[in-house]
């Protein structure tokens, strides 16, 4: 699943709120059969399965205070998972997976998958396994919109040594720019939306993370931040992360993923959440791009 174009650029005149509401439609049949020692049959023993998402991760995973309600991409794709394996609605728990502890949410099992803006890296695979991947990403930053240092571009990352930079600790962004830029000036902070915060407050020049969660950053607040592509950027894939001892259940979710995509599940959900902002298309997913349960 490859995209040569990663800049969002039609930005739509809508709330972010108004443009995650719009749910891909559910698609419902009766609740499969397993054999009883398998994960997925255990876990419909239990009459729930429990994913990790995001809360506050606009159009892929967030928690609108108005109704309280998660809605977004990763969500739809986790409410449909739970229909597959029930053949009903209601019987998805969801628990809040922030980047720290995603690792640990699998490796303990305190979540039965973990859909959180999730790479798929060969560090994390030496102790998860994922599906997927169901979107990729590139790594890009923000910085307010009156900032005169950067263009509308970087090279690539080591163009930030010697400037503040916020990143989630523990994240990729992290990791890169310890590597890249190792003159950066890193603010380490718990969640996006405290890196998107205090670059508008001017406490730090730049966020960086994938493109995919600055632009809904930028999208909420278009006065205040605005985009700056990274061209020397890698392809970085998101996927599912999945305890190692369920591969069993890691390859139900690749082949439930694969008939969403057929189904066109999908690409409803994409297009009512992250093609609100972006004329990008989501290509089909195809099994033999799904390698990781292992």
């Amino acid at each position: 699943m490859k995209h040569a174009n990663h800049r969002l650029m039609h930005i739509l005149a809508c709330t972010t709120f108004m443009c995650a509401a719009v749910p891909a439609m559910p698609a419902l049949a009766a609740a499969p059969s397993f054999p009883s020692d398998s994960t997925m049959a255990k876990i419909q023993k239990s009459g729930e399965i429990v994913i990790g998402v995001k809360y506050d991760v606009p159009m892929f995973g967030q928690k609108n205070p108005l109704t309280g309600k998660l809605q977004g991409y990763e969500i739809d794709i986790a409410n449909q998972l739970g229909r597959d394996l029930f053949g009903s609605d209601g019987h998805v728990k969801f628990v809040e997976a922030p980047g720290p502890v995603r690792e640990q949410f699998v490796t303990q099992h305190k979540a039965d998958l973990v859909i959180s803006t999730y790479t798929i890296t060969a560090a994390r695979l030496k102790t998860v396994a994922f599906a997927g991947p169901t979107y990729e990403s590139k790594q890009a930053i923000v910085v307010k919109t009156d900032n005169k240092t950067f263009g509308n571009a970087i090279p690539d990352f080591s163009a930030l040594n010697g400037h503040s930079v916020c990143v989630v600790s523990g994240s990729i962004s992290n990791m890169l720019l310890l590597k890249d830029a190792p003159q950066a000036k890193i603010m380490a902070l718990g969640a996006n939306p405290d890196c998107a915060k205090a670059v508008r407050q001017g406490r730090v020049e730049a966020f960086a993370t994938d493109d995919a969660l600055l632009f809904g950053f930028v999208h909420e607040t278009p006065n205040e931040i605005r985009f700056v592509d990274n061209t020397g950027g890698n392809e970085e894939p998101y996927g599912i992360g999945v305890a190692k001892d369920s591969l069993d259940l890691c390859r139900w979710v690749n082949e439930r993923l694969v008939d969403m995509s057929k189904d066109g599940f999908l690409e409803k959900s994409f297009a009512s959440t992250i093609g609100t902002v972006t004329k990008r298309k989501l290509e089909p997913l195809k099994a033999a791009d799904m390698t990781d349960c292992k």
